[in-house]
């Protein structure tokens, strides 16, 4: 019943008595006594206990808070302790509003003239509980045992768990497997990588291997017979392998700046893979005096490309997978352009055939093909069909094609 235990002290009762009714310095004959007693001798050899609690107290106190068993959980003041003995002037310090030690030990020092004063204040600062758990500290016998850890933290586990406390009935679901993570779209290459202003290679180095590309079927359509010899003429090419376009410029005809062929509507990719004939158009032709090139000299006059324009060859190689269309811009400079379909074996035989002065051939042909995507695309190509194809950007810029 609750009213037979109204006169019962409690522990925490009792130690709050002790603590406020000591104070350092104190001698036996100012102990409390009995009224009308003598008084008492010091005795020759006081052991004070510390405390009131045994040390099998806290072990079972430690595991329990291990074993989140409550109402010791709830309590946790002991949990995480350190025993550290610290000097009781900084004791007194948590306790009475985080002085420091010094003069928490001042304090104490001029408050032995005012003993009941001195007292009261450690007696209201622990009678707190806030106050007692905020300080992280409990005064007991001149030292303290020192809460290093805040209460708002989750303790650490001061013993090892019995089985008993981490026992868990078995799991009968299965765990649950890795969600995978999506995959990102591949990015597209084709088109990363577009021909630009290039040095002639040595006449006597060899050409690389070409890498060899599937060779189906392409189809030209809209080509006239003779070649796309005039302006406003086009072909478009359909299906799969290699291509050829051989160039012949006329600076005896008409030189002077010459107007880019582009490359329009294309759908899938085209690749620029090699150079061949024999020469670049910009190469010395065989046995003249004056430097006259295939595109011009000082008797005819000399045709003269874009700046930023990669310098042809007399034949250039391309490897299409779609379709595309190929338009004679001719504006100034006379020129011809002359298709076909060809195959990787007949491209590689052009580029390997070594020079030769008396035939016009200058150097060896020159391999441009990676093999992969990235893979050099050529000039002037767009995916779009604009109503002047002689407006495409000599900056070629690919899309991603349809999907």
């Amino acid at each position: 019943m609750p009213h037979d235990n109204k006169h019962r002290l409690s522990r925490r009762g009792l130690f709050t008595l002790g603590v406020a009714s000591w104070r350092p310095g104190r001698s036996a004959a100012e102990w409390p006594r009995s009224p009308g007693a003598a008084p008492r001798p010091p005795p020759a050899d006081v052991a004070h206990p510390g405390a009131l609690h045994s040390a099998g107290d806290l072990h079972r106190a430690k595991v329990r808070v291990a074993a989140d068993d409550d109402p010791w959980l709830a309590g946790r003041l002991l949990v995480g302790i350190a025993l550290v003995p610290l000097p009781v002037g900084f004791t007194l310090a948590t306790a009475l509003g985080g002085k420091t030690a010094a003069a928490v030990t001042t304090a104490a020092a001029a408050s032995a003239a005012a003993p009941a004063g001195w007292s009261a204040k450690v007696l209201g600062a622990l009678a707190k509980p806030a106050v007692a758990v905020t300080a992280g500290a409990a005064i007991a016998a001149g030292g303290a045992y020192v809460v290093t850890q805040a209460p708002d933290e989750p303790p650490p586990r001061a013993a090892p768990p019995t089985a008993a406390s981490t026992a868990r009935p078995p799991s009968s679901a299965p765990p649950p497997s890795p969600t995978p993570s999506p995959s990102r779209p591949e990015r597209q290459l084709d088109g990363t990588v577009v021909d630009t202003v290039d040095r002639a290679p040595s006449a006597a180095t060899r050409p690389a291997a070409l890498p060899r590309r599937a060779d189906g079927t392409v189809t030209l359509t809209g080509a006239p017979p003779t070649g796309l010899t005039h302006r406003g003429e086009r072909v478009t090419f359909t299906g799969r392998g290699h291509v050829r376009v051989r160039w012949q410029v006329l600076p005896g005809q008409r030189p002077g700046a010459l107007a880019m062929p582009t490359w329009t509507g294309l759908r899938g990719m085209l690749f620029h893979v090699a150079s061949g004939g024999g020469r670049r158009l910009d190469d010395v032709t065989p046995g003249s005096t004056d430097g006259t090139t295939w595109l011009g000299g000082p008797a005819t006059g000399t045709t003269v490309l874009p700046t930023g324009a990669q310098q042809m060859w007399r034949n250039e190689y391309f490897w299409l997978d779609g379709s595309v269309t190929l338009h004679q811009n001719e504006r100034g400079a006379d020129y011809n352009l002359f298709v076909q379909a060809s195959r990787w074996d007949q491209v590689t035989d052009d580029v390997a055939t070594p020079p030769d002065a008396g035939a016009g051939l200058v150097r060896y042909g020159l391999v441009r093909d990676t093999g992969g995507d990235t893979a050099p695309v050529p000039q002037h190509l767009t995916r779009a069909r604009p109503a002047d194809p002689a407006t495409v950007r000599q900056r070629s810029r690919v899309a991603p094609p349809p999907h």
